[in-house]
């Protein structure tokens, strides 16, 4: 089911079921559907995609020189990437991926206990 359906459902079984107009009732599933939507996507990682704009890396943290995140390689698996803004001896490049090439990126979650 897309997000939408899923939305409207939601909308359709929390809003009364009868109102004075056509228009007010409209007006209120387009509004709960909204807010069903907004917090969806404010729960979903934000993916970053290094083919569309291969500038678009981590920020960095504080006066780190590496920042760890969440990655998918070309080949579909997952797993950690280090993005590092330290000097690399071995090509002398600053801003650089450290052992793998992600395609798509995002942070790791924060776990509250």
């Amino acid at each position: 089911m897309k997000d939408e359906e899923v939305a409207h459902q939601y909308a359709i079984s929390r809003t009364y079921p009868k109102f004075e107009s056509a228009y007010i009732a409209r007006f209120v599933l387009r509004e709960v559907e909204g807010a069903f939507l907004a917090g969806l996507n404010t729960g979903r990682p934000q993916w970053h995609d290094l083919r569309e704009d291969p500038t678009d890396i981590p920020p960095r943290k504080d006066d780190t020189y590496s920042v760890e995140v969440w990655a998918k390689n070309a080949r579909g698996h997952y797993g950690t990437a280090v993005f590092s803004y330290a000097c690399l001896k071995d090509d002398g490049k600053y801003n650089h991926w450290i052992g793998t090439m992600p395609v798509l990126w995002t942070e790791l979650p924060k776990v509250e206990e």
